[in-house]
């Protein structure tokens, strides 16, 4: 197998972020060859990269654990929280986050947001 076929995520990924303090209103985007578009819906801004291999290969990983599971609610009322939905081959998956571990999709959701932060 040559290195950039197994160096692809297996599905593009989709996040959405939106809420907290700030009123955040993010969508990102990663294609199955690792370049990735963050648009800030609240300020017009777009940025672009891509991730590395390694990245790649992690991002798989952390999706193959998260196949199959669901956030764990969080606490009740809780203000100034994000909301996340992750849409990918064979997860689609909404929740907030208030403060709490979410599991293997918040697993996820942290990698992504690092990811694309640099």
């Amino acid at each position: 197998m040559a290195e950039a076929e197994w160096a692809q995520l297996r599905a593009p990924v989709w996040l959405t972020r939106t809420g907290g303090f700030v009123g955040a209103r993010d969508r990102i985007m990663i294609s199955r060859f690792g370049a990735w578009t963050h648009q800030d819906l609240r300020t017009g801004q777009t940025r672009t990269g891509h991730l590395d291999r390694w990245e790649v290969l992690r991002l798989n990983r952390l999706l193959d654990l998260a196949r199959g599971t669901r956030p764990r609610p969080g606490p009740p009322n809780c203000a100034d929280a994000f909301r996340f939905t992750l849409v990918t081959s064979g997860i689609r998956a909404g929740y907030e986050e208030c403060g709490q571990r979410v599991g293997p999709v918040g697993d996820v959701v942290h990698f992504i947001l690092r990811a694309v932060s640099t």
